[in-house]
């Protein structure tokens, strides 16, 4: 993974350009869903409260939130300008 980070008791991880939420099980850990919609390799994945902010290498930030009932991560909002990101810190909700 290009990068990780904690969401509500489970793991998001940046694998390439495929955002995955794992749950853990009793022996390992077990995907739940995946995002297969991000441009570019993710650098970088922040989360506050329900949102999660993920920053790709080439067009810069993409907003998503984890609907539970569909269990999907969807994809509400994004850059218009291309920005190379390496890291990234959220300011504001």
């Amino acid at each position: 993974p290009g990068a990780v980070a904690a969401f509500n008791g489970k793991l998001l991880a940046g694998v390439g350009r495929m955002l995955r939420l794992y749950d853990i099980g009793r022996r390992k850990l077990l995907r739940k869903c995946e995002n297969r919609h991000i441009p570019n390799l993710i650098a970088d994945i922040k989360t506050v409260r329900q949102r999660i902010y993920v920053s790709d290498v080439q067009e810069s930030v993409v907003c998503v939130k984890f609907k539970k009932r569909e269990n999907q991560l969807i994809i509400f909002a994004d850059d218009t300008n291309p920005r190379w990101i390496t890291n990234s810190c959220i300011l504001d909700y």
